[in-house]
């Protein structure tokens, strides 16, 4: 098994790859595992938009409810 910084991808200097060439080696040798992650990180991100868009557009509303109990956790947390 070969060194994880290979010198001819992208290199300045001797013993220097960029971050660029490291992740880009990363996903061609794990591909699932990049794939994996990637739509890890579009489920979390559209999940939190799709919670901050109810709640602008409810403002108020939410009164007892689930989601109300969940901006509530949210909101005292953040004080400390």
């Amino acid at each position: 098994m070969g060194p994880a910084a290979r010198h001819d991808l992208g290199t300045t200097w001797p013993g220097y790859v960029s971050i660029t060439a490291l992740a880009a080696v990363n996903v061609l040798r794990t591909p699932g595992r990049a794939l994996v992650g990637a739509i890890s990180l579009a489920v979390g991100v559209s999940a939190l938009t799709m919670l901050t868009a109810v709640i602008v557009a409810f403002r108020g509303v939410l009164v007892g409810s689930l989601l109300a109990i969940a901006r509530a956790l949210i909101n005292t947390r953040r004080c400390c």
